[in-house]
């Protein structure tokens, strides 16, 4: 949330809620998550869930800066911002484990027969509890929430 207002102080409700995709909150669900971020939305008459039209709290309010306005902020990359990277197969290595994210499903099933042995993810919350108390560990992930065919459900008769 912090790089959407970074570069959009006034959000519409729909970019909110696309900046969280992909995010799992445990304890309080996404309810008072979305509600309280879409206070930074202007009020939009007809609008699900629109805000209150009152944009960033970073604005000068009543002629005074808030404090931590006079600390210097690096921008969030725009290129970073949601949407930036949704068309395009990641792969990021890290210390003793690479990431994939393919965007069709035919790299995903290359990825897994390249990889017997690669952990499928979707949401991911799940890898830290096995990391810990199950002392998991994977040297290839494969994350398919950007393969379309897995990301629909058919009715089938």
């Amino acid at each position: 949330m912090y790089s959407l207002l970074r570069n959009n102080a006034t959000p519409s409700a729909a970019e909110v809620e696309h900046s969280i995709d992909g995010n799992l909150c445990r304890c309080t669900g996404y309810r008072p998550i979305l509600d309280a971020f879409k206070t930074f939305c202007p009020a939009t008459e007809g609008e699900n869930g629109g805000g209150k039209g009152k944009g960033c709290c970073k604005e000068v309010k009543d002629g005074e800066t808030p404090p931590y306005a006079s600390a210097p902020e690096i921008p969030f990359p725009p290129q970073l911002m949601p949407g930036a990277f949704d068309s395009a197969d990641l792969r990021l290595e890290g210390d003793g484990c690479t990431w994939h994210r393919p965007t069709t499903l035919q790299g995903c099933l290359a990825l897994k027969a390249s990889h017997p042995q690669a952990k499928i993810v979707v949401g991911n919350s799940e890898l830290e509890i096995e990391r810990k108390f199950r002392n998991s560990t994977w040297e290839v992930l494969i994350c398919t929430t950007h393969v379309p065919e897995l990301n629909a459900l058919k009715t089938v008769r």
